[in-house]
């Protein structure tokens, strides 16, 4: 029975290391001197902070046009061109790459 009990325990522990995860990375990326040194880096594409402005979380797929929430949407002023942050624990196939 006592093994049982640290099994939960363990799985619970897990659970609540991944929240607290999810919570830090989530804090991480809403900043948005971070994004623009991630784009830097990645993506050789100089922005500044002032130049990106948070978005609507919600958006439409092109792909059988279905309405998903994404963690975080940045926009970068006065372009097309949107950075969506979807932080993911477990592998989801669906979602391009």
């Amino acid at each position: 029975m006592k093994e049982e009990n640290m099994k939960d325990n363990t799985t619970e522990n897990k659970e609540v290391g991944k929240q607290e995860q999810d919570k830090i990375l989530r804090k991480l990326l809403e900043n948005k001197e971070e994004i623009a040194h991630f784009v830097d880096k990645f993506f050789k594409y100089r922005i500044k902070a002032k130049d990106i402005e948070r978005y609507n979380g919600k958006f439409v797929t092109s792909y059988g046009f279905k309405v998903r929430e994404s963690d975080i949407i940045y926009k970068i002023k006065n372009t097309e061109i949107y950075i969506i942050i979807e932080h993911q624990s477990t592998v989801d196939y669906r979602m391009p790459n």
